[in-house]
């Protein structure tokens, strides 16, 4: 059975609420054993592959480009790429 746009966002919600109140007890009992920067980059490593799978389950990193756009797409990122200024000159 399908659960409706509203009920479902608030099914969300409740998964982020709690996804975030443990990370900040897991952080807690991390910071105990190693340094913090060591902890900030597993927590790092371990949302992006969390977000990775949600994504991938629920078909957020599909990217669907049409052939003419493809080397509009090339262009625009090549342009990108090559225009970011140097550091610190900003």
């Amino acid at each position: 059975m399908p659960i409706p746009g509203n009920m479902r966002g608030i099914v969300d919600m409740n998964i982020a609420i709690v996804m975030l109140a443990l990370t900040y007890v897991l952080m807690k009992l991390t910071l105990r054993t190693i340094p913090l920067t060591e902890a900030m980059a597993v927590r790092g490593l371990m949302a992006a592959l969390i977000i990775l799978a949600v994504g991938r389950v629920g078909g957020g990193l599909r990217l669907r480009v049409g052939r003419a756009d493809r080397r509009v797409l090339a262009v625009r990122t090549a342009a990108e790429i090559v225009c970011i200024p140097p550091a610190g000159a900003v």
